[in-house]
């Protein structure tokens, strides 16, 4: 089933398999909701899955619940050019598992997060959850 039927008001992502970070128009699996995504908004997977629940958060109602599972860190290892200079000093594969571990994760997250107290007016040392699956 996918998210809709299963309670889920909005679903931004896959229905199934992996997906290249920097994705084209014409060689995509994304779906709003159930429609075929046909047009590319952000250059980069990771941070398109963040923009989705920023916007769709703008939107809900308070309290909301979000549910975001970024395809970070799995595969293809693709990352973008200035996660890579920044790790430039690091060499093959320890290089992608800090790029995609260590950057775009907490990239996403601070970026939601920030934006999760700005929109509530929350203080900064307020307590929120966020569950990590890295596959360890």
């Amino acid at each position: 089933m996918l998210p809709n039927a299963r309670g889920f008001d909005y679903f931004f992502g896959m229905h199934s398999g992996s997906h290249d970070y920097f994705p084209k128009a014409e060689k995509n699996k994304l779906f709003r909701n159930k429609s075929p995504i046909k047009k590319i908004e952000y250059p980069y997977l990771t941070d398109w899955f963040t923009q989705e629940a920023i916007g769709q958060m703008t939107l809900a109602e308070k309290p909301f619940f979000c549910f975001l599972s970024l395809n970070t860190p799995h595969t293809p290892m693709q990352a973008k050019e200035e996660d890579l200079a920044r790790f430039s000093h690091l060499k093959g594969k320890s290089l992608l598992k800090t790029l995609h571990t260590g950057k775009r994760i907490p990239t996403g997250r601070a970026t939601i997060v920030n934006f999760i107290l700005t929109i509530t007016g929350l203080p900064k040392d307020q307590e929120y959850y966020s569950i990590r699956d890295v596959g360890r």
